[in-house]
This record gives C-alpha cells, sequence and structure tokens, in this order.
C-alpha cells in the first residue's frame, strides 16, 4: 500500500541477497499480472479471503492469510486441489493489521 514501504522492503531482501519479487498495491487484487503462483502470504486480515488471491494459485499452490475482524482472527492456510477445490487448514487466533482496499495516499512516519 505504501510505496515507501515497499522500496525499504527491496533494499533489505536484496541487502540479504534475497531474489523476491515485490510489488506495491491493493492486496486484494493480488498480481494478477505475474500469476499463477505456488504460494501466496498475506500479511493483514481481511473479513473474507479475496477469491482474487484463490484465482492466482497454481495447482496445488497455498495461500496462508489471516481472516476475521479484531480480535477474532484466524490463521488459515488454503491448497488449491482443483479448479474451484480448496483444502483448508486453520493454524489457531492471531492478531494482524486490517487489510485494506486501495493504494495508501501518504506513507506512514
Amino acid at each position: 500500500r505504501h510505496a515507501a514501504l515497499g522500496e525499504a522492503a527491496r533494499a533489505r531482501l536484496a541487502a540479504l541477497g534475497l531474489t523476491v519479487s515485490l510489488r506495491v498495491g491493493d492486496g486484494h487484487a493480488g498480481w494478477p499480472e505475474a500469476a499463477p503462483f505456488d504460494a501466496v502470504l498475506v500479511s493483514a486480515a481481511g473479513s473474507t479471503i479475496p477469491e482474487a488471491l484463490k484465482a492466482q494459485l497454481k495447482p496445488r499452490g497455498r495461500l496462508v492469510i489471516p481472516v476475521g475482524p479484531p480480535g477474532g482472527q484466524t490463521l488459515l492456510r488454503l491448497t488449491r486441489r482443483g479448479r474451484d477445490r480448496f483444502e483448508s487448514r486453520d493454524f489457531g487466533p492471531v492478531s494482524f493489521v486490517p487489510l485494506l482496499r486501495g493504494v495508501g495516499t501518504a506513507d506512514p512516519v
């Protein structure tokens, strides 16, 4: 959501010698231009799992995402088992920031 945070992450990952693709944008939409993915890790909780993220998984691809309202979130792992079939595993309660729509207009301080 915030370009400055994305650039800071990019610099840290490069300094560690990691080859990672990073995109700043609306997490609800995923990254359709780069799909399909083996795995997607979401670090903000939505009230539901965005369909776009599920659609961007490869066969046997995994999506790890916190889901639920503040104070009632759970960490889920979805594994694609077919075109519209997913296996879900619940890893228990967690607490994440909310998954917000759009791209941030001002970078946090």
